[in-house]
């Protein structure tokens, strides 16, 4: 009679020579059994395996988008984030997972910078430049999300959105003049956005559900967005100044969200097509390759078009607080494609003097 000796474990994810693992004799009767020798795991396998034991910790349910990822480690090791992006990870350097990827972030923080800077040149109210405060945030955190792959700055990347679009939500509705008081449920809105958006993250941190987010930032950026459709309608056209800045609002919203709808779906492309994508990215190489990053694309389209809405909302909040003559749209940059909110200057008749 043969023998055959295998590993014994009682528990599935023991290593050999681990406590729980012995050497086992049986015996092989050939006369009646029909046995298959399983293959051995390949490289991609392991790696695959090894990545999503921390997800499965966690409850996690991975996606990758690319069928064929290279089983590479960088410097940050394995990926423990639950979607991993059509882009071959440390192809650049190991110290960065998704190169263009990554990169592309900063375009989130540039706009939000230069935002910011005017709102502090220009002294407009706070509310409006923690709107870009929120776009900085949510770069710096898909910045690092990208950079690493782990699942903790994931969250850095997906929280952030609920906050950002908070503080849109509430100059949306922050509206009324300032010569008049505000309406109780301007005023209690704060706290209503503070508890929304820390009840959507403490319930996705105890029940990481992709689908449970999606809905939370869905359901906020829509109320955001009729609100401000809702808004533009009702604004005054009595006086030159108010139809021109009617007008320089309603484009620069538009502008942003045609361009972040165009992001979207290069983004859905990107993610449905990515095998056959990553064909032609291997054909054309570095750097070449870069030109049909489409989940880079999809951030400089959102970034771009994040920054053009919350500046048609801040004039269009502005001229309704505080009066359309006090406001104007400037455009700096090349082209005039760095368009901002500015005070104009009250003039004063010498004569008064």
């Amino acid at each position: 009679m043969s023998y055959v000796t295998r590993l014994a474990c009682s528990n599935c994810l023991h290593r050999a020579g681990s406590p729980g693992c012995k050497l086992v004799k049986e015996p092989i009767h050939t006369q009646h059994t029909l046995f298959r020798i399983p293959a051995p795991l390949s490289s991609t396998q392991l790696f695959h395996t090894s990545s999503t034991l921390h997800s499965m910790t966690v409850g996690l349910h991975v996606t990758r988008w690319w069928s064929s990822q290279p089983p590479v480690q960088g410097y940050w090791g394995p990926s423990t984030a639950s979607i991993d992006w059509c882009e071959a990870n440390y192809a650049i350097t190991r110290f960065i997972a998704e190169f263009t990827n990554t990169l592309s972030n900063l375009v989130f923080v540039s706009w939000a910078l230069y935002g910011v800077k005017k709102c502090r040149d220009e002294k407009l109210p706070l509310p409006l430049a923690l709107c870009q405060v929120g776009i900085a945030l949510v770069g710096i955190g898909s910045f690092l999300f990208h950079a690493t792959l782990r699942y903790e700055w994931q969250l850095g990347d997906e929280l952030p959105m609920i906050f950002c679009c908070a503080f849109i939500t509430y100059v949306t509705f922050d509206t009324g003049s300032i010569s008049q008081p505000r309406t109780r449920f301007v005023r209690c809105l704060p706290y209503l956005l503070f508890i929304y958006s820390f009840g959507v993250s403490a319930i996705y941190l105890r029940y990481p559900n992709p689908v449970f987010h999606q809905v939370a930032y869905a359901f906020i950026q829509l109320v955001a967005t009729f609100r401000s459709a809702y808004t533009v309608r009702a604004a005054p056209e009595g006086t030159y100044r108010e139809q021109k800045n009617k007008a320089d609002a309603t484009r620069y919203l538009l502008i942003g969200s045609i361009t972040f709808i165009t992001g979207f779906l290069i983004w859905n492309i990107d993610n449905l097509f990515c095998d056959r994508i990553s064909h032609l990215k291997e054909y054309l190489g570095t750097p070449w390759s870069f030109i049909v990053e489409g989940h880079a694309w999809w951030h400089l389209a959102t970034g771009t078009g994040s920054y053009m809405i919350v500046v048609g909302l801040q004039l269009l909040s502005l001229s309704l607080k505080e009066g359309a003559d006090g406001f104007e749209m400037r455009r700096a940059g090349p082209f005039g494609m760095c368009p901002y909110v500015a005070r104009i200057p009250i003039k004063i008749d010498p004569k008064l003097h």
